[in-house]
């Protein structure tokens, strides 16, 4: 049995009592920690030297919806959006046997479902001289990184606009950068067709294509899905879940294969508040919009208009440079380049080919007696009538006044004179309604050219002319054939 004297008692009943006081705060200083752990809004884990991680506040907790039990481990890694799983565990791996801080920048699921931004930092953790593990915390930073990827996306696709570059592109940088900012979204933009009121793909590179597919033979109109309804109205609207949503109820089975549940769909504007297509940002889960969301659509449609009225205008102007504004026909510059390209083709291909020359008879007539206006009509009855038996590979063009031309690949001159002569026979037949009772018929008289490999732009323009005065000499309404085929 061990004695103790009086003064080695007091030394050792003094030692206890600091042990305690130690304890005591130590006790409080964890609970402390603890307490500013849980209330804190940033999201707080710790993991032991055994790598795997054995807390999470409760911040941490509300934001993926989950239990302690779901997390610990390595369970949190299910939160995590696949593409950047990896990243982090290899981030996390080198750091632990490193014993060093680490940073590491990754998206998390919310419990709503949608990924967000997070900036994680992480220490490793000591008792005395031992490694016991380490200690982090997660940073919300979501907003700050989609304004950056949403910025970086309006800069490329206004550059590629300033470039000309082709819309489908613009429109896939667009829906691209969506999607890199709003990882759990699938992104369409469609074009409306004004007259048949047609949603046409613009660029869908998420959704799977059997669905694309079954939209674009779907036309506008109020309760045809969010894109539909939204091309009509003008208005963004929102189906949270499509299971639910009245405006999907016909489209169910075609939703539920291709695993949406979710749709978000705004109109697209044209400068001149014109609707021109939609942005639809689709979710496989049930998903409400936040303000954020409102915004990034609106923008994002914004842009999309930019490029879609760009790339009308170029169209236009390049339509106007082309065609003959009466008629839409192709007009005297373009087919003449048209004459000398199938030219050059014929020689190598040793194929024929055959010009036509069409002249609309008496048409002075026609305006003195009738007016400019009938004599447009008349124009424009006779572009149509030939628009309508071109074949893909032909070119018909209007050279100037009542005088048209038509290029036929492929065609030799007894082709093209049976293809004349049933042109000239529907003319003859089409009578054109004036109004008031008055009526016009006209008829048309048609020179035709073969091309050889023996043949020049001058000569063959000048053989089918000099067919065409044959046949108006000939009485008009007349098709006549060049005899010499060798120019």
């Amino acid at each position: 049995m061990i004695t103790l004297n009086e003064n080695e008692y007091s030394a050792l009943r003094e030692q206890a009592q600091q042990l305690a006081k130690v304890t005591d705060e130590l006790i409080a200083a964890q609970s402390l920690i603890k307490d500013i752990s849980e209330s804190a809004s940033a999201l707080i884990w710790m993991s032991g030297s055994d790598e795997k991680y054995h807390y999470f506040n409760q911040a941490f907790l509300e934001f993926t919806g989950k239990q302690l039990g779901e997390l610990a481990g390595f369970g949190w890694i299910d939160s995590v959006y696949p593409e950047d799983a990896s990243h982090c565990i290899s981030a996390y791996r080198k750091a632990f046997s490193e014993q060093q801080s680490f940073e590491v920048v990754y998206r998390l699921k919310r419990h709503d479902g949608e990924y967000r931004w997070m900036i994680c930092h992480g220490a490793p953790r000591f008792t005395g001289e031992k490694f016991v593990g380490f200690i982090g915390h997660c940073l919300d930073f979501t907003r700050h990184k989609r304004n950056e990827i949403l910025g970086k996306t309006r800069s490329e696709a206004l550059s590629q606009v300033a470039k000309g570059m082709p819309l489908k592109l613009i429109l896939n940088t667009i829906v691209s950068g969506i999607e890199e900012a709003k990882s759990e979204a699938l992104c369409s933009i469609q074009l409306l067709e004004p007259k048949t009121l047609k949603l046409k793909n613009g660029a869908a590179p998420s959704l799977p294509g059997f669905y694309t597919k079954e939209v674009e033979k779907l036309s506008a109109g109020i309760g045809v899905g969010s894109c539909g309804t939204a091309a009509i109205t003008g208005e963004v609207v929102i189906a949270e879940d499509l299971n639910t949503h009245p405006y999907w109820q016909e489209f169910l089975q075609l939703t539920q294969k291709a695993g949406l549940q979710s749709c978000w769909s705004a109109p697209i504007f044209s400068a001149q508040g014109d609707i021109l297509g939609t942005l639809a940002i689709y979710h496989r889960e049930p998903h409400s919009p936040r303000e954020e969301d409102y915004t990034i659509i609106r923008h994002a449609a914004d842009l999309a208009g930019i490029a879609i009225d760009r790339d009308r205008d170029t169209e236009r102007l390049n339509q106007l440079a082309t065609t003959d504004y009466l008629t839409g026909l192709t007009n005297r510059r373009v087919f003449y380049e048209k004459l000398q390209s199938e030219i050059s083709r014929v020689q190598r291909s040793l194929n024929p080919a055959s010009l036509l020359i069409l002249d609309v008879d008496h048409f002075k007539a026609i305006n003195d007696r009738f007016g400019h206006a009938a004599g447009d009509m008349a124009l424009k009855t006779f572009a149509d009538l030939i628009r309508q038996r071109l074949r893909d590979t032909d070119v018909a063009a209007r050279l100037g006044g009542e005088e048209f031309a038509l290029l036929l690949p492929g065609a030799n001159a007894e082709a093209a004179h049976q293809f004349a002569e049933s042109l000239r026979d529907v003319i003859e037949q089409t009578e054109l309604d004036l109004g008031e009772g008055l009526s016009i018929q006209v008829t048309v008289s048609i020179g035709i050219a073969q091309i050889t490999p023996q043949s020049n732009e001058e000569q063959v323009m000048n053989l089918a002319d000099q067919a065409l005065y044959q046949a108006k000499n000939a009485g008009r309404n007349q098709v006549c054939v060049a005899t010499d085929h060798a120019a």
